[in-house]
């Protein structure tokens, strides 16, 4: 039995081809720190619908990125480094050539699977974009460091609502969902989330919202942005993993997606495999 969930992990892959590689002034750990490490993992659900794990690195071409030429390619990391070696930047027609068969069919593939569940008579899904960022370094408009998890909707910080500016384009989810999701992941870790704090809503919850939901006007997508601090897996300093820590903030995350089921969606929600 599967539940009307989709989760999309746009900057899962963590490496790039030796091709590629020459061309670049970063090291194999610097290319690894550039994408969302261990998101492959951490948002697997196992009543999901879909997963759309991301098959290409963001240096190739950012998957969750906004209208072009807004972030689909960049030069530099999070650290201020550059990417490229001089003159070793990709050319258009292999941007071209990215942005068609990685960026464009990621999107394909994930409104094939709403419609999947539109045609199945759903009158509701949850989208999870499912991200995450070191903890040493400030991120996001306001310049803070991450906390443990940022959970958003586009909303307001901390209570969700809806903000009084033109740049936002209305919240993805109700602010109950955020509440929610909270509780269920401090319930399950012992550590606090946070709302809308340090980010607000990715490119690909923005593509959804403006560009996809439209196309399904009689089922609404509910979409929740989560944002966990890489760092509570990743020590930076030693670059060493904890594998403990990884699975306790999946089961974690997973536990605030499951409130949300359990309390917005009802049984009729639930999907057989067999009619989809």
């Amino acid at each position: 039995m599967t539940v009307p969930l989709i989760i999309s992990a746009p900057h899962a892959c963590r490496t790039v081809s030796p091709e590629v590689k020459k061309r670049l002034l970063l090291s194999d750990y610097q290319i690894w720190q550039l994408n969302d490490p261990f998101t492959d993992e951490t948002c697997q659900h196992p009543k999901a619908f879909a997963h759309h794990i991301g098959d290409v690195h963001r240096l190739c071409c950012d998957l969750s990125h906004g209208n072009p030429p807004t972030r689909p390619f960049g030069n530099s990391d999070f650290y201020g480094r550059p990417i490229y070696k001089p003159g070793q930047e990709f050319t258009t027609k292999e941007r071209q050539y990215f942005l068609k068969n990685h960026a464009e069919k990621f999107r394909e593939n994930i409104t094939e699977s709403i419609k999947k569940l539109a045609n199945a008579g759903c009158e509701q899904i949850l989208f999870v974009d499912h991200h995450n960022t070191a903890g040493d370094h400030p991120v996001g408009k306001t310049g803070k460091y991450m906390p443990v998890i940022d959970v958003c909707n586009g909303g307001a910080a901390h209570t969700g609502e809806p903000l009084d500016d033109e740049e936002v384009d209305g919240v993805s989810c109700p602010a109950e969902f955020l509440q929610t999701f909270k509780r269920g992941f401090e319930s399950s870790l012992g550590l606090p989330a946070e709302i809308n704090t340090v980010y607000s809503m990715s490119h690909t919850g923005r593509w959804i919202l403006n560009e996809v939901q439209p196309k399904f006007p009689q089922m609404k997508i509910h979409l929740l942005f989560l944002e966990y601090n890489l760092s509570f897996i990743h020590n930076p300093v030693t670059q060493k993993n904890d594998s403990e820590a990884k699975e306790k903030i999946h089961q974690a995350i997973n536990g605030g997606i499951d409130v949300i089921l359990e309390k917005y969606f009802r049984e009729s929600d639930n999907l057989s495999t067999t009619i989809l």
